[in-house]
């Protein structure tokens, strides 16, 4: 097969469209890209609504590439005309924009979701990844599939739902520190290194299993033995007791997680054992890093 050279990228509307290379470098399959676009532009648009951001978003799919376009409210996409005080909807928006900011509705979402939306959406994935999927028939298979397929359209609308509770309370952080001092933004950044371990892949999980491993002497020599990495992934998970109920768990979450991108094609954790035992070995030794 030979890539076809009569690939046309237009515009899909009017406006500037960016070419998202942060989340999305190669083209996404068609899988992704009918999922992601769409779910992206809704919960995003949906998410600034909700605080009173004159941000709308709008992604689509051009050849599997991602791209996207920002517009203020209240405007046409690619006018350069400023939203009008005058017009009944920019006004509330503005007049709410003013409530969420003031209300500091960005405590009461994240309530929401360490309370609700976390707990609920770690129970739906393990559930999934429970499955055993070598011994579903086919019917069975392609039902698994569809939920599957379905929870990624709603976790994708989980995450970016809350985008500016997430991100706001970062950006008045950092606009108070450049204003009330001269340290400049680039260093007032670094207050937040380390403030979120599970970014640099410190998970409650592997804590949990490093910890159960530095008390069982012949877990913590397995993987020490310099055995292939995927065995000593799959001996740890038959232990009995602590270390055993720990690994199950870890295998699940971490192991389940993307680790190479976001689609569908890129590999998870459990299919890069090196990097997995690598983590728990790290983590072992030295416990987790200190903020």
């Amino acid at each position: 097969m030979t890539p076809s050279m009569d690939l046309k990228f237009e515009a899909p509307g009017p406006g500037t469209w960016v070419l998202d290379t942060q989340h999305f470098p190669t083209p996404l399959t068609r899988f992704m890209s009918e999922i992601m676009s769409p779910t992206i532009s809704m919960a995003g648009s949906d998410t600034m609504a909700r605080y009173g951001s004159f941000v709308v978003r709008t992604g689509v799919a051009i050849n599997g590439f991602h791209y996207g376009r920002i517009h203020s409210f209240g405007t046409e996409p690619g006018s350069s005309e400023a939203p009008q005080a005058d017009n009944p909807e920019v006004r509330e928006r503005l007049n709410r924009a003013v409530e969420k900011f003031n209300g500091r509705y960005w405590q009461e979402e994240r309530r929401q979701w360490f309370e609700d939306v976390k707990p609920e959406s770690i129970r739906i994935n393990l559930a999934l990844a429970s499955v055993d999927v070598t011994h579903l028939d086919r019917p069975k298979l392609f039902d698994h599939l569809s939920a599957c397929r379905d929870n990624i359209f709603e976790m994708c609308k989980r995450h970016h739902t809350f985008n500016v509770a997430a991100t706001l309370p970062t950006g008045i952080l950092l606009t108070d520190v450049t204003e009330w001092t001269d340290i400049p933004l680039e260093d007032a950044i670094s207050l937040l290194d380390g403030a979120t371990p599970i970014s640099a892949g410190i998970t409650p999980e592997l804590e949990e299993l490093a910890e159960a491993i530095r008390e069982d002497a012949a877990a913590k020599s397995m993987v020490m033995s310099g055995s292939e990495p995927a065995e000593i992934l799959a001996q740890l998970r038959t232990f009995s007791g602590p270390v055993g109920i720990a690994a199950q768990k870890f295998w699940l979450m971490d192991g389940h997680r993307l680790a190479t991108g976001f689609d569908v094609s890129d590999k998870i954790a459990f299919e890069l054992p090196e990097m997995l035992l690598q983590n728990i070995t790290n983590t072992v030794d030295s416990g987790p890093p200190d903020q």
